[in-house]
């Protein structure tokens, strides 16, 4: 499964095959966040340019954080999808994860 700031399947008895998989389904994932992330860091400039202009109207500050929340959202839903995709790919005949097998 996917830890806090990668993939953590080690304690499975995994197949090159389910390796492969989880290898492939992590490089989509990063193909797939790294134009949102891009996307955001203009956001957040343009944000930061809105602050320091005093005539900014706070409706175009607010828009602006609308646009980054859901790029965001985005991102969150990539990374669910990819949790699933991989919880499938270690559900498929791996031994249980060390500690669950021994009832820890």
């Amino acid at each position: 499964m996917m830890g806090g700031y990668g993939w953590d399947a080690q304690g499975y008895n995994l197949s090159d095959q389910q390796r492969s998989r989880l290898r492939t389904i992590q490089q989509q994932l990063i193909k797939q966040q790294t134009p949102l992330m891009q996307q955001m860091v203009a956001h957040r400039g343009e944000l930061q340019s809105l602050y320091m202009d005093p005539t900014t109207e706070p409706k175009a500050i607010s828009d602006e954080y609308g646009q980054l929340f859901s790029l965001r959202q985005k991102m969150i839903q990539n990374m669910l999808e990819a949790r699933k995709q991989a919880a499938d790919v270690l559900g498929q005949g791996t031994s249980q994860h060390q500690g669950e097998s021994q009832g820890q």
